[in-house]
């Protein structure tokens, strides 16, 4: 998966652990917000994913990628009253995942991704969990082309005015 584009829709989360292993076990979708110490715009996001975790029902778990040390991502979670959220600390996993933060991506319980992007205030990732309700219940549709280009007719575009 190409980092600058993010988790594609179907795509797996390249992380050290199930997310099951990492946040709740009976989740049925994982919120997964990518974070740094050093982005500004991350700080607030960071206290937004806290009271999301607090706050929203049961089915949803809220795990955080940090792009920092073990001892700088627990010192930036403390000093933004998240201390409690599951979280990873791993340079590695944050590149392979995503071009930059603030990030988010919701998976379902397998962790296959839903729906990705960057975000930037609590309004973009609640818009982003509504979303995913949206396409779980309504999964995109693939279009799979024929084998055999040359056995299309025109005939019905002709016809067409």
């Amino acid at each position: 998966m190409p980092a600058g584009d993010g988790p594609e829709y179907g795509s797996q989360l390249s992380l050290p652990a199930a997310l099951g292993e990492i946040a709740h076990r009976d989740a049925t979708r994982y919120l997964v917000g990518f974070v740094s110490p050093g982005c500004g715009l991350c700080g607030g996001l960071t206290t937004a994913f806290g009271r999301i975790a607090k706050s929203t029902d049961s089915h949803t778990a809220v795990l955080l990628v940090l792009d920092a040390t073990v001892e700088e991502a627990d010192e930036y979670l403390r000093s933004k009253g998240a201390a409690f959220l599951p979280h990873i600390a791993d340079r590695s996993s944050f590149t392979k995942n995503v071009p930059g933060a603030p990030w988010a991506v919701v998976t379902d319980r397998d962790g296959a991704v839903i729906v990705s992007g960057g975000v930037n205030t609590l309004d973009n990732v609640e818009e982003m969990l509504a979303q995913a309700d949206y396409l779980i219940v309504n999964p995109p549709v693939s279009v799979i082309p024929p084998k055999d280009q040359s056995s299309l007719s025109l005939e019905a575009s002709e016809n067409v005015v």
